[in-house]
């Protein structure tokens, strides 16, 4: 037997619709098949571009003695790369995009970083541990 469901995430305002948050459940007999299938009411890029401003380019350099995994706050489990002391990572991202930077376990958070249009449009960031936002601005090079 076949079935389906189908829901939204949005209210009719466009707003996040807390209810909507799932998980899927293990299978414990048999199969399980899934598809999903997302339907944009509006074009999502031109939309994040209206709300948020122009996007920015960001080059993450990791000035720490240890390894770091980069993700979004908002995806923490969305692993955007691994960064090896001393290298390099560049990020096209929108203003107030946040980032944080986890030890390879993805236990500790060893630093945090905030996207800000008002520091240009092109941005080194130099990952520090404890670092906080855009915390050490100098030059559009944080955490120097």
């Amino acid at each position: 037997m076949a079935r389906a469901i189908l829901f939204y995430s949005l209210h009719p305002n466009g707003k996040g619709d807390h209810m909507s948050m799932h998980t899927g459940c293990p299978v414990l007999k048999g199969q399980k098949w899934a598809a999903n299938l997302w339907i944009w009411n509006k074009d999502r890029d031109a939309e994040k571009e209206k709300k948020r401003g122009k996007s920015l380019s960001a080059t993450f350099v990791n000035r720490m003695d240890v390894p770091c995994l980069v993700s979004w706050v908002t995806n923490p489990r969305h692993v955007q790369g691994r960064l090896a002391p001393g290298e390099t990572m560049q990020m096209n991202t929108y203003h107030t995009d946040s980032f944080v930077f986890r030890d390879e376990d993805r236990v500790r958070v060893l630093a945090r970083w905030t996207a800000d249009i008002d520091k240009g449009e092109t941005q080194v960031v130099n990952i520090q541990r404890g670092m906080d936002d855009n915390s050490g601005d100098s030059d559009n090079q944080y955490g120097a």
